[in-house]
């Protein structure tokens, strides 16, 4: 099976927004002016790609940290939507997988997350069909 884009995104800068605001503050100092641009330098560069097998995170604005989750992995997903996000349109999706390194995986301020959320639970879906995959926990 040939393997496809699906989706592609990244956080929204909302997602500091506290850091921003608190650095604006006391921007008169300087310092609090790299600590903003940092922190967007962050978020620009974190991305999400969402295949029809797997969930690719890619961060880091020097030294680029790729991890991935193959979605038959994906145990549980959730919806998180914050008031100030809600304002927004903006929601955290916070996954569970079964995978050794990456057990949790939250994609921060996202936004139409419900709409995400779903085209995460379909495709994990459809490969677990494809593959014959079951999910047995052990207590």
């Amino acid at each position: 099976e040939v393997e496809k884009i699906i989706w592609r995104g990244n956080p929204s800068q909302l997602v500091d927004i506290k850091c921003y605001l608190l650095c604006g503050l006391f921007f008169w100092t300087v310092l609090p002016l790299f600590v903003m641009f940092w922190n967007y330098l962050k978020v620009k560069n974190t991305k999400f790609q969402l295949s029809s097998q797997r969930l690719i995170v890619t961060q880091g604005v020097f030294n680029k940290k790729t991890e991935q989750i193959e979605l038959y992995r994906v145990k549980d997903i959730h919806l998180d939507e914050p008031l100030l996000m809600r304002i927004f349109g903006l929601g955290n999706i916070h996954l569970d997988s079964s995978d050794k390194e990456l057990k949790k995986q939250i994609l921060p301020a996202i936004s139409s997350p419900n709409e995400l959320k779903n085209m995460i639970r379909d495709a994990v879906e459809e490969l677990r069909i494809s593959r014959n995959v079951r999910e047995m926990d052990f207590r």
